[in-house]
């Protein structure tokens, strides 16, 4: 487990690579769920996270690639 800062203008993913982390991924367009993760803590806005179910959400997981 680790924590990464993302400035507001960026998608987790994206910031997580920046700093050299590879992490899984497949569509970066939200729809496949290969990058989900639980979200600990903050704020987590993700409205193109079309693939990530109303339970997944509401049990707090969160889509990197467009979060």
């Amino acid at each position: 487990m680790f924590e990464v800062e993302v400035p507001e203008d960026r998608y987790v993913l994206m910031e997580a690579e920046r700093q050299g982390y590879e992490l899984p991924f497949a569509c970066r367009m939200g729809a496949c769920t290969q990058c989900a993760i639980k979200v600990k803590s903050g704020e987590f806005w993700q409205p193109e996270a079309i693939g990530l179910s109303r339970n997944l959400r509401e049990e707090g997981y969160g889509l990197m690639c467009v979060g």
